[in-house]
């Protein structure tokens, strides 16, 4: 009996897919966090949800802006995206979904976040990881 090859691609991309929207049901947006004190308060608080929109974050290559990317949404309409550097980690509030769809999508993540997110909304919370 012969064993069938398997298509890895395909495996990948369904892994990928999987966790870029794992959440069938969404917790009632009421209890979402809506403030925080500090940004490690934040990605604590944000982190024990039930639901993100992205299960794994997206990491980056050596020598771009943006090393690492996780954006957390009760709604998939609006959310909270955070943004590490190589030195500091940022988040923004407000940030619509397909902001982050177009992210995912775009050729390079960190043009598409400088033109659309960067300059377009303030930072919410802010932290050096370095002092």
């Amino acid at each position: 009996m012969k064993a069938s090859s398997i298509n890895w691609s395909r495996v990948v991309l369904l892994i990928l897919t999987a966790g870029l929207y794992q959440c069938t049901s969404y917790k009632d947006c009421q209890y979402f966090p809506r403030s925080f004190r500090s940004i490690d308060e934040a990605e604590i608080r944000l982190n024990a949800q039930e639901c993100e929109a992205s299960l794994d974050s997206l990491s980056m290559p050596t020598g771009v802006e943006v090393r690492k990317a996780i954006f957390y949404t009760c709604d998939k309409y609006l959310g909270y995206l955070m943004i590490h550097s190589s030195d500091k980690k940022m988040l923004y509030r407000n940030i619509p979904f397909q902001y982050w769809k177009n992210m995912t999508r775009a050729a390079s993540f960190e043009k598409y976040f400088v033109q659309n997110v960067k300059y377009k909304f303030p930072v919410y919370l802010e932290a050096r990881l370095y002092p």
